[in-house]
């Protein structure tokens, strides 16, 4: 995995869309193109404020250092900027304080309101955030910790959130998360499917209440369909990103 933001992508990701159907009401939008909704999802790779207590085990470059953890933010704030997505699912964040930091400090102005619930991952601290020009339905998110099945294995998603909101009279439930990392291990690879089925079951049930059901973050895997493998045809050896099709 490449270290820093040299790489906009570590491994492969993907956004999926099933479409559901149109709903009614409007929250507050901010967005600056009407009628256009720019979706963004990207791993930003510790995004730390550097303030203590830190949260999680894991060490990384920045880790203690206030100032070099805003550096690090400015990098993932450059990103952001460069595409100006109206919602952005980030994954990796420290904690609701890391997010205002950023938000405040390196995007300001530009209509994003943070949303943060807390994640189950108290080794790395990872947790996965939504900026957004959009307002979720009722200014909340939530997390869901059903487990899914493979095989005997049962497993939920320790890093996921899930909101709901209106754009342009049509109703659209994001499901961001981060899932197990090491695609390659074949001692992970039914735990994996098991969280992707907890994924393609939430899926289901957001798209049986009306919503149009968009599913992105880092899935930790490769795309194994035809016409989607990468430069060096890296293979998959779980079926993670086809079960959450399967939505």
């Amino acid at each position: 995995m490449t270290k820093g933001l040299k790489a906009l992508v570590a491994w492969p990701l993907a956004v999926l869309l099933v479409v559901g159907l149109p709903g009614a009401g409007l929250a507050e939008d901010r967005r600056t193109a009407p009628c256009r909704l720019n979706v963004m999802t990207f791993n930003a790779e510790f995004l730390w404020d550097g303030v203590e207590p830190e949260e999680g085990s894991a060490d990384f470059a920045w880790k203690g250092s206030q100032t070099e953890a805003e550096d690090h933010m400015r990098l993932v704030a450059d990103v952001i900027k460069r595409s100006n997505p109206d919602i952005v699912n980030l994954v990796e964040v420290e904690n609701l304080q890391a997010l205002t930091t950023f938000n405040d400090k390196f995007l300001a102005g530009r209509g994003y309101r943070p949303y943060f619930v807390q994640g189950k991952d108290t080794s790395t601290g990872q947790d996965v955030v939504l900026l957004t020009r959009i307002d979720p339905d009722g200014n909340a998110i939530a997390r869901d910790d059903r487990k899914g099945r493979a095989g005997n294995v049962l497993k939920s998603v320790s890093k996921n959130y899930f909101a709901k909101l209106t754009a342009d009279n049509v109703k659209i439930a994001f499901i961001g998360l981060h899932f197990l990392a090491r695609p390659d291990d074949e001692s992970r690879r039914l735990d994996r499917e098991a969280q992707a089925d907890a994924i393609r079951n939430l899926g289901k049930e957001l798209h049986a209440q009306g919503f149009r059901v968009i599913v992105f973050g880092d899935f930790n895997d490769y795309d194994g369909d035809a016409g989607s493998r990468d430069h060096i045809d890296s293979t998959p050896i779980t079926n993670v990103l086809r079960i959450v099709r399967e939505l």
